[in-house]
């Protein structure tokens, strides 16, 4: 794999390349993301001298062997000794030196999960502008270094029934359940549901309580109902975004003027993630809208009201399937009770690593992540205790997928759900990423959950 290449099909108007590595323990076990975008939208995205919704990225992942990377960091070892790839002995010095370090690295097998963090500092202190094929340092970093240090993360502080330090949203009382709902908004490829309050007996008028992920795929039709809850959020709202994975942020950059009073974001280490465009850009925009909200990152679990409580896990992916993932698998992930209905908004975590989560009896509904696969056959899988745990007989699997090259949803995993909801329009896999069926649901812009 030519980690450099030029993609036509990415690029447009994006002149620049970031490159972003996860080691996943699996028989490919290297992925590499290949960020594309615009230098000076990130630039002036970081100088606050733009509208954020012009922000464009694009992203295309694949899975090596540690060998292919070996020898793709190679190529680019003898591109840089044959004197191209950049104008700077500076910069050809550095990554020279460094780059050598990492592949002999990569041949000692204890080595490698540290050789891959080494990577990606590596390359996010330098982009590829796709013009001249060359790398050049890349200035926006320090820009995110500031942002990271400025923002006054707010850590929640737990009292005698781990109620939060700020309670942030009201409790529901079981009577007043019937002017609740959660809206799961049809955006394909993508996640974004919202807990809205009736305002009036007709049902007509409502605010926006708490939004779960912002996402939004970008070429389909636009949901109208899902920009008409954009419109209503206010300070009173407050958003949770269960990591920074494009299809959970997006509409983030497409939605600069949101005034929201709360920002909760996970627990993550930065360094491992600042390389990535996306997770800084999504850094800019909470760090810009600090000024009218605060964001949290909480211990958790932690109650962030009677009705509603947060869940991260730490550790490494326990799931065979996405092991190493550490991204998705440490998805902030939510949990909702209103009127006795339980439902599970994990992000893209997956079930066998809700240790936290004891409700004693299975879901109402679950917001089916993206990456659960596979378990259909309990061998698969090290444990199906959670599994069975969550997934009862009358749970209701809510999906949102589009056209995708990642198996979601994976036919295996929708076989635990005995009901099933999926959007007009998405796609169902089988476990070696064929397409297999089309739902032939009603076309909606959303799914309903009525809590009363």
């Amino acid at each position: 794999m030519n980690l450099i290449s030029f993609n036509p099909f990415l690029c447009g108007s994006r002149d620049s390349l970031s490159l972003y590595f996860e080691y996943t323990y699996e028989e490919l076990p290297i992925k590499v993301h290949r960020v594309f975008y615009n230098a000076e939208q990130y630039d002036n995205l970081a100088y606050g001298k733009m509208n954020t919704e012009s922000v464009d990225t694009a992203e295309s992942s694949r899975s090596i062997s540690i060998h292919d990377l070996r020898q793709s960091l190679s190529y680019i070892l003898r591109k840089l000794n044959q004197g191209s790839l950049t104008n700077d002995p500076k910069i050809r010095e550095s990554l020279v030196e460094s780059l050598n370090y990492v592949v002999d690295g990569l041949e000692i097998t204890d080595l490698v999960g540290p050789k891959i963090d080494e990577l990606n500092l590596l390359f996010y202190s330098y982009r590829y502008r796709l013009s001249s094929r060359e790398f050049v340092t890349d200035t926006t970093c320090e820009f995110v270094d500031r942002m990271i240090h400025s923002i006054d993360f707010l850590p929640a502080l737990k009292e005698d029934d781990n109620i939060c330090d700020e309670h942030m949203t009201e409790d529901i009382n079981d009577g007043d359940a019937n002017k609740y709902e959660l809206r799961v908004y049809n955006v394909g490829q993508a996640n974004c549901s919202a807990l809205i309050e009736y305002l009036d007996a007709e049902q007509r008028e409502y605010r926006v309580v708490a939004v779960f992920d912002f996402g939004l795929q970008s070429k389909r039709a636009r949901n109208h109902k899902l920009d008409e809850m954009i419109g209503k959020i206010d300070e009173k709202t407050i958003m949770f975004v269960s990591h920074f994975h494009y299809d959970h942020i997006n509409n983030l950059f497409r939605n600069s003027d949101i005034k929201a009073s709360h920002w909760v974001i996970p627990s993550l280490d930065p360094m491992k993630c600042k390389a990535y465009k996306v997770f800084q850009a999504t850094l800019f925009i909470m760090a810009l809208k600090h000024h009218s909200g605060k964001i949290h990152v909480f211990s958790t679990p932690c109650r962030v009201s009677r009705n509603l409580t947060i869940h991260q896990n730490r550790g490494r992916s326990k799931d065979w399937y996405s092991r190493g993932n550490l991204t998705n698998a440490q998805s902030l992930v939510c949990v909702l009770n209103i009127n006795n209905k339980h439902v599970l908004i994990p992000g893209d975590a997956l079930y066998e690593e809700f240790d936290a989560i004891h409700i004693g009896l299975p879901f109402d509904y679950v917001l089916v992540p993206h990456h659960c696969c596979q378990y259909s056959d309990p061998a698969n899988t090290k444990s199906s205790a959670k599994i069975r745990e969550i997934i009862g007989e009358n749970t209701v699997g809510i999906v949102s997928c589009g056209v995708n090259s990642y198996g979601h949803a994976n036919v295996s995993h929708l076989s635990w759900f005995r009901k099933n909801y999926l959007f007009s329009g998405s796609r169902i896999y089988n476990d070696f990423k064929a397409e297999i069926g089309v739902s032939s649901e009603k076309q909606t812009d959303y799914y309903c959950i009525s809590f009363a």
